[in-house]
């Protein structure tokens, strides 16, 4: 059901270097990207704590980048919201691996950016939301997880030093419930993390938040075994 009203309320976490570390090499052992690896821990993560680890099957959102697709093309400097967001279902049950789920929803998002459904959720996404917005019938999914990948920026800009950065993405009564922007900045994975006051409290969030970083902690020590 879609809440009367809610607040975003904001939560960080981070994975240690050597695990961040370990994460990527047994990601490139096992073949799956970072970023499907982030999307299943956190579907679920989300499916343990808020629906109790039931068979279901849950919508997620991921989001491609349109810009080496622009024409004219647009300079690094140039900044701007340059992405297609693009929804997917995933069934998610308890006795599914981390792996295997990861698996899955690569399989189904490379099919689906190979096919080119990023020009066509960009070209829909304006009346999908003026539909939503009218009708208030349902959330447009359980989890959102947008991943920037490496940041390069220097750790020292003359007497300046960047000690961390964080990015959130706001969030309303319609959206996700458990959204989060993933990146790896000095050789760690960071986690910033929205939810809405009138989906969960704090506890919850961060028993959600902590359940993910054990599931990726554990994934990344089998590169050790």
């Amino acid at each position: 059901p879609v809440p009367d009203t809610g607040t975003c309320r904001i939560l960080t976490c981070s994975l240690p270097e050597k695990t961040s570390g370990q994460l990527i090499k047994q990601a490139r052992k096992e073949r799956i990207t970072i970023n499907r690896l982030f999307d299943a821990a956190l579907l679920q993560s989300v499916n343990r704590h808020i629906y109790k680890e039931t068979a279901l099957a849950m919508r997620f959102f991921t989001f491609a980048d349109l810009r080496p697709f622009l024409k004219p093309p647009q300079p690094a400097q140039v900044t701007g919201s340059c992405f297609s967001m693009m929804r997917f279902t995933a069934m998610v049950r308890p006795s599914l691996s981390l792996s295997t789920l990861a698996r899955q929803i690569q399989q189904q998002v490379y099919k689906a950016l190979k096919r080119g459904d990023k020009f066509c959720a960009h070209l829909l996404s304006a009346a999908v939301m003026k539909m939503m917005l009218k009708t208030r019938s349902s959330r447009m999914g359980n989890t959102a997880l947008s991943h920037m990948g490496g940041i390069d920026l220097k750790e020292n800009y003359g007497d300046i030093r960047v000690r961390d950065l964080r990015v959130f993405t706001s969030n309303f009564v319609l959206g996700p419930e458990y959204t989060a922007q993933t990146r790896r900045f000095h050789n760690r994975f960071h986690w910033d993390i929205v939810y809405l006051t009138s989906d969960m409290d704090q506890h919850r969030a961060e028993r959600i938040a902590h359940d993910i970083m054990e599931s990726l902690t554990a994934f990344a020590q089998r590169s050790i075994k």
